[in-house]
Formats: structure tokens, sequence, C-alpha cells
């Protein structure tokens, strides 16, 4: 049995185009499940070009019906389509679901992340709420676009959102495959810098990176993105 600690490990990134930030995280989670590695992966980074990005189900349907004008990504988690501008603040979150009670529901641990979420905003000073429309639930979500109803996920809060003045600031979608779970979340970083104009970066993700290692009972460390590794995976993604 190995004697290394489990860790949070955080990854503070760069912006980054589309592709590069959709394969880096279906790298690090094909990397988790693939060495059955028991830590928590927590990245932030950024999109260097407003870009839209598609949830796995969505993509056929996103593909034939919007004209944006900008690029456009598929996620490999579900939901409908976000739009990233250069300032959006976006996060992934790869962990492991065994031995994880609290995890084992999507609704569950939607709930718990955005909660550790709305906690890192209240102690810099941003009052925030979640959104409790019980008739909008996370999975309920995507059948509600398929419908015919709006494909952009920012412009139709669902259950456990992150709210500002009734405002939706923070949203997300999971996918769970092989015993873990990725959580792609976007944070509408411009608008909390209205409401907040010296909000530190570094210091929220430090505050957030708290409350998930909380969650788990781990410790953090910083890591870098493993670079070399992906350039050398990028072929298979």
């Amino acid at each position: 049995m190995s004697n290394v600690p489990v860790r949070l490990q955080l990854i503070c990134d760069d912006a980054h185009d589309g592709t590069f930030n959709m394969a880096a995280d279906e790298f690090l989670l094909r990397r988790q499940i693939q060495s059955k590695d028991p830590n928590v992966i927590l990245r932030f980074y950024r999109f260097s070009e407003p870009t839209l990005t598609v949830g796995y189900g969505l993509w056929g349907l996103a593909v034939s019906k919007v004209d944006s004008g900008i690029p456009f990504v598929r996620r490999l988690t579900g939901g409908g389509i976000v739009s990233h501008g250069i300032s959006d603040l976006t996060y992934s979150l790869i962990a492991p679901i065994a031995g994880n009670i609290p995890f084992e529901k999507v609704k569950d641990s939607y709930l718990l992340i955005h909660q550790q979420l709305s906690e890192a905003f209240r102690s810099l000073g941003i009052k925030t709420e979640l959104f409790e429309k019980k008739c909008c639930a996370p999975g309920a979500a995507f059948f509600e676009r398929r419908r015919g109803r709006n494909l952009f996920c920012f412009d139709s809060p669902v259950l456990h959102d992150v709210m500002l003045e009734g405002k939706k600031i923070a949203g997300a979608a999971q996918k769970r495959t092989q015993g873990y779970l990725l959580q792609q979340g976007s944070i509408a970083w411009k608008l909390l810098l209205e409401v907040c104009p010296p909000l530190s970066e570094s210091v929220f993700f430090e505050r957030f990176a708290q409350g998930i290692g909380d969650l788990f009972n781990l410790s953090r460390e910083e890591v870098l993105l493993p670079a070399e590794e992906l350039k050398n995976a990028s072929a298979t993604l």
C-alpha cells in the first residue's frame, strides 16, 4: 500500500482556446481513471477568446441551430450551451466517487460543491444564494432545452445554481464514469467585479480550494498542468 498522502491537487492554469481546455479536462479525467488515482483535482482556467461550450448530448442540436459567429466546442459534461467570455472564470473538479457517499448522487454533489462556492464568495464580502426552484433540477435542464426552450445555460438557472441579486453567476455540469466525476463550472467573474471591484482572484482560489478540501477531508497542494503528458496524449483525445 502506498504511503503517499491523498491530496486536493490545485491547478491554477492560464487562458487557452476551447479545444485545449476541453482536451485538458478530458485528459485529467482519463488519467485519474486509468491510474485509479485517489487524489482530487481542482483546475482553474480561462478561455483565450470568446467561446461557446456545448453539452455532450446537445451537440447535434446546437450545431444545427446555433449561428454565433464565435468558436464552439463540445464539452465532455452534459447540460446546455455556455458562453465563455475572456473575463469569465472556469473550473473543473475531478474526484473519485467511491467512498465519498455525499457525492454518489448528482443533485447532492452539485449542492455541496455550490455551497462551498457560495461560501467562498461570502468570505470575500459577496452575498450569494443558491437557486431553489425545485422544478428545475440540474439533470432535467437538458431535456427542457431539447424541447425547444433556451439552449443557453446562463439564461435559465436550475436548482442549486449560484445567484447574485437575482442573476445567475455560477453554474456547472457533470459527467460520471468508471467511479469518477468531472464537474465543469463557469463563473461570471466580470459581474462579481462590478459588485466587489477589489476582488482578489488568488484569494478566491484559496478559499474555494479550502472548501473543496474540507468536503473530502484533504489538505491541498498546488501542482502544474502536466503539459508534456497532455501534448503526448492529445492525438487520442
